[in-house]
Protein backbone atom coordinates (compact mmCIF):
# COMPACT_ATOMS: atom_id res chain seq x y z
CA UNK A 1 0.00 0.00 0.00
CA UNK A 2 1.36 3.23 -1.11
CA UNK A 3 -0.31 6.26 -0.41
CA UNK A 4 -1.48 8.22 -3.64
CA UNK A 5 -0.17 11.59 -4.77
CA UNK A 6 -2.07 14.70 -3.82
CA UNK A 7 -1.70 18.52 -3.12
CA UNK A 8 -1.42 18.03 0.66
CA UNK A 9 -0.98 15.76 3.02
CA UNK A 10 -2.21 16.53 6.99
CA UNK A 11 -0.87 15.24 9.78
CA UNK A 12 -3.01 15.60 13.52
CA UNK A 13 -0.77 13.61 15.44
CA UNK A 14 3.37 13.16 15.88
CA UNK A 15 2.03 9.44 15.79
CA UNK A 16 0.79 9.60 12.53
CA UNK A 17 3.76 11.89 10.92
CA UNK A 18 6.17 9.82 12.78
CA UNK A 19 4.73 5.88 11.03
CA UNK A 20 3.74 7.74 8.05
CA UNK A 21 7.25 8.52 7.37
CA UNK A 22 8.58 5.39 8.80
CA UNK A 23 7.09 3.70 6.31
CA UNK A 24 6.51 5.76 3.09
CA UNK A 25 8.62 8.29 1.43
CA UNK A 26 8.91 11.55 2.46
CA UNK A 27 5.92 13.45 0.65
CA UNK A 28 6.16 15.74 -2.22
CA UNK A 29 3.10 17.41 -1.58
CA UNK A 30 2.47 20.96 0.79
CA UNK A 31 2.49 19.63 4.32
CA UNK A 32 -0.39 20.54 6.89
CA UNK A 33 -0.16 19.64 11.12
CA UNK A 34 -1.98 21.02 13.83
CA UNK A 35 -0.53 20.50 17.05
CA UNK A 36 2.29 21.84 18.46
CA UNK A 37 3.66 18.40 19.44
CA UNK A 38 2.82 17.24 15.43
CA UNK A 39 4.78 20.78 14.12
CA UNK A 40 7.64 19.96 16.40
CA UNK A 41 7.93 15.78 14.90
CA UNK A 42 7.66 17.46 11.15
CA UNK A 43 9.98 19.74 12.02
CA UNK A 44 12.61 17.09 13.80
CA UNK A 45 11.66 14.98 10.44
CA UNK A 46 12.82 17.72 8.23
CA UNK A 47 9.67 17.81 6.61
CA UNK A 48 8.43 21.65 5.25
CA UNK A 49 5.51 23.18 6.53
CA UNK A 50 3.07 24.92 4.65
CA UNK A 51 0.62 24.92 7.15
CA UNK A 52 0.70 25.33 11.02
CA UNK A 53 -2.37 26.78 13.04
CA UNK A 54 -2.29 29.86 14.16
CA UNK A 55 -5.32 28.77 16.65
CA UNK A 56 -4.51 26.32 19.38
CA UNK A 57 -8.51 25.31 19.79
CA UNK A 58 -8.64 22.40 17.37
CA UNK A 59 -11.82 23.29 15.59
CA UNK A 60 -10.57 26.69 15.18
CA UNK A 61 -7.20 25.09 13.54
CA UNK A 62 -8.75 23.18 11.24
CA UNK A 63 -11.75 25.68 10.32
CA UNK A 64 -8.02 28.40 9.20
CA UNK A 65 -6.80 24.88 7.37
CA UNK A 66 -10.11 24.47 5.25
CA UNK A 67 -9.64 27.91 4.38
CA UNK A 68 -6.56 27.79 2.75
CA UNK A 69 -7.65 24.70 0.23
CA UNK A 70 -8.31 25.48 -3.12
CA UNK A 71 -11.55 23.96 -4.52
CA UNK A 72 -9.89 21.50 -7.04
CA UNK A 73 -6.94 20.67 -4.52
CA UNK A 74 -7.19 17.02 -3.11
CA UNK A 75 -5.85 16.43 0.63
CA UNK A 76 -4.24 12.93 1.91
CA UNK A 77 -5.58 12.73 5.82
CA UNK A 78 -2.82 10.33 7.03
CA UNK A 79 -4.46 9.19 10.11
CA UNK A 80 -4.71 5.68 12.14
CA UNK A 81 -8.04 3.58 13.21
CA UNK A 82 -9.44 5.46 15.74
CA UNK A 83 -9.14 9.38 14.81
CA UNK A 84 -11.57 11.86 15.41
CA UNK A 85 -12.07 12.83 12.21
CA UNK A 86 -12.01 16.33 12.68
CA UNK A 87 -10.98 17.32 9.04
CA UNK A 88 -13.92 14.78 7.28
CA UNK A 89 -15.81 17.75 8.24
CA UNK A 90 -14.45 20.46 7.30
CA UNK A 91 -13.36 19.69 3.81
CA UNK A 92 -15.45 18.40 0.88
CA UNK A 93 -15.75 14.71 0.00
CA UNK A 94 -14.20 15.42 -3.17
CA UNK A 95 -10.69 17.00 -1.13
CA UNK A 96 -10.40 14.59 1.44
CA UNK A 97 -9.16 11.62 1.14
CA UNK A 98 -8.74 9.36 4.34
CA UNK A 99 -5.69 7.33 4.12
CA UNK A 100 -6.22 5.30 7.32
CA UNK A 101 -2.75 3.15 7.69
CA UNK A 102 -2.36 2.19 11.07
CA UNK A 103 -4.10 0.99 14.29
CA UNK A 104 -3.65 1.84 17.69
CA UNK A 105 -3.28 -1.05 20.08
CA UNK A 106 -3.47 -0.54 24.12
CA UNK A 107 0.21 -2.40 25.77
CA UNK A 108 -0.25 -4.18 28.50
CA UNK A 109 0.41 -1.68 31.24
CA UNK A 110 0.09 -1.47 34.98
CA UNK A 111 -2.64 0.23 37.14
CA UNK A 112 -1.43 3.73 37.87
CA UNK A 113 -0.80 4.47 41.57
CA UNK A 114 -1.03 7.93 41.48
CA UNK A 115 -2.92 10.85 42.63
CA UNK A 116 -2.78 12.50 39.23
CA UNK A 117 -3.59 10.70 36.09
CA UNK A 118 -3.03 12.29 32.87
CA UNK A 119 -4.54 11.39 29.52
CA UNK A 120 -3.29 12.83 25.98
CA UNK A 121 -5.74 11.41 23.69
CA UNK A 122 -8.80 9.47 23.70
CA UNK A 123 -7.62 6.18 23.01
CA UNK A 124 -5.06 6.79 25.99
CA UNK A 125 -8.59 7.23 28.16
CA UNK A 126 -10.44 4.55 26.48
CA UNK A 127 -7.74 2.09 26.78
CA UNK A 128 -6.68 2.52 30.92
CA UNK A 129 -10.50 2.72 31.47
CA UNK A 130 -11.25 -0.41 29.79
CA UNK A 131 -8.82 -2.13 32.42
CA UNK A 132 -9.36 -0.05 35.70
CA UNK A 133 -11.39 2.19 38.15
CA UNK A 134 -10.29 4.98 38.75
CA UNK A 135 -9.56 4.47 42.65
CA UNK A 136 -10.72 6.68 45.59
CA UNK A 137 -8.67 9.88 45.56
CA UNK A 138 -7.50 10.05 42.17
CA UNK A 139 -7.65 12.88 39.92
CA UNK A 140 -8.00 13.24 36.13
CA UNK A 141 -5.91 15.49 33.81
CA UNK A 142 -6.50 16.00 30.03
CA UNK A 143 -4.58 17.51 27.14
CA UNK A 144 -7.44 18.52 25.01
CA UNK A 145 -10.65 19.16 25.30
CA UNK A 146 -11.17 15.46 23.03
CA UNK A 147 -9.87 13.92 25.63
CA UNK A 148 -11.80 16.16 28.62
CA UNK A 149 -14.26 14.83 26.67
CA UNK A 150 -14.05 11.13 26.96
CA UNK A 151 -13.04 11.51 30.43
CA UNK A 152 -16.64 13.05 31.01
CA UNK A 153 -18.32 10.43 28.84
CA UNK A 154 -17.24 8.14 31.10
CA UNK A 155 -18.68 9.90 34.46
CA UNK A 156 -14.44 11.60 35.26
CA UNK A 157 -14.77 15.17 35.32
CA UNK A 158 -11.18 16.60 34.72
CA UNK A 159 -9.77 18.16 37.41
CA UNK A 160 -7.78 20.20 34.39
CA UNK A 161 -7.86 20.59 31.46
CA UNK A 162 -4.21 21.70 29.36
CA UNK A 163 -5.05 24.68 27.56
CA UNK A 164 -2.83 23.23 24.78
CA UNK A 165 -0.71 20.07 23.92
CA UNK A 166 2.30 20.07 26.00
CA UNK A 167 3.94 19.63 29.30
CA UNK A 168 4.67 23.17 30.35
CA UNK A 169 0.91 23.45 29.83
CA UNK A 170 0.13 20.44 31.82
CA UNK A 171 2.02 21.46 34.89
CA UNK A 172 0.51 24.87 34.68
CA UNK A 173 -2.87 22.73 35.44
CA UNK A 174 -1.22 21.13 38.21
CA UNK A 175 -0.08 24.11 40.12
Amino acid sequence: MQPPQTDWVFFSSPKSLDLYLDHFKKPKAKIGVIGEGTMKKAIERGLNISFSPKSTKTQKAISEFAKIIQPAHKVLYAKGEQSLNRLNDALSPDQLLDFVFYRTKAADFPQAQSEHLLFTSPSNVKAYFDKYPLERGQLTYAIGHSTAKALEELGHKPAGIAKEPSEKAFWEILT
